[in-house]
C-alpha cells in the first residue's frame, strides 16, 4: 500500500508547484525499486532548494513521514480490539490515530490525539499534539479537515 501512495504524493508535489512530473517519477520501475530506495538519497531530497521550501514540498515530506511511521504500527482493526480491553493506553491510542491516518480517516485520526491531549496532555512530552501538528503539516493548510481539526484542537486548548 504504501509503494502504491508514494508516486501519487509526489506527482501532487509536482502539480502543487505547476512543474511538470519528470518522467523518471512516472515510469513503473521507480514504483517497484522503492523499498529498495530507502537506504538511499530520498528522491525528494533532490529537488532544487526552490522547490524544498514551497508548502507542497513540506506537506509532501510530512506525509511520507507518516507513512513510514504507519507501515511500523500495524492494522487499526487490531489496535480497536486492543484499545477497547484497555481503553486508557494512550500508546495504543497514538498508534492507532496514525493506522487512522494511513488510511486516510483523517478526522478519527485527530480524534484520537485529541482524546489523548484531554486526558494526559503530558504524555510522551506532548507528544500527542505535536503529532497532531504533524497531521496539520501532511494534510496540508487548505484541506478542510485540517480547519475542522484545527478549530476542534482550539476548542479543547483554549475551553
Amino acid at each position: 500500500m504504501i509503494s502504491a501512495l508514494r508516486p501519487k504524493s509526489i506527482h501532487r508535489f509536482y502539480s502543487l508547484t505547476n512543474k511538470t512530473t519528470p518522467r523518471s517519477l512516472a515510469s513503473p520501475p521507480f514504483t517497484k525499486k522503492w523499498a529498495m530506495m530507502k537506504t538511499h538519497a530520498k528522491p525528494w531530497q533532490k529537488f532544487p532548494k526552490r522547490g524544498q521550501k514551497s508548502p507542497a514540498y513540506k506537506s509532501l515530506e510530512a506525509a511520507l513521514k507518516l507513512e513510514d511511521e504507519a507501515a511500523a504500527v500495524g492494522d487499526a482493526t487490531k489496535l480497536e480490539a486492543e484499545l477497547a480491553n484497555d481503553p486508557e493506553n494512550h500508546q495504543l491510542r497514538f498508534d492507532l490515530a496514525l493506522a487512522y491516518n494511513a488510511q486516510g480517516e483523517k478526522l478519527k485520526a485527530a480524534e484520537q490525539l485529541m482524546h489523548i491531549i484531554k486526558t494526559d496532555r503530558e504524555w510522551n512530552d506532548d507528544g500527542a499534539r505535536t503529532k497532531l501538528l504533524e497531521l496539520f503539516d501532511a494534510w496540508g493548510p487548505a484541506d478542510p479537515d485540517t480547519a475542522r481539526a484545527r478549530r476542534m484542537l482550539s476548542g479543547l486548548l483554549f475551553s
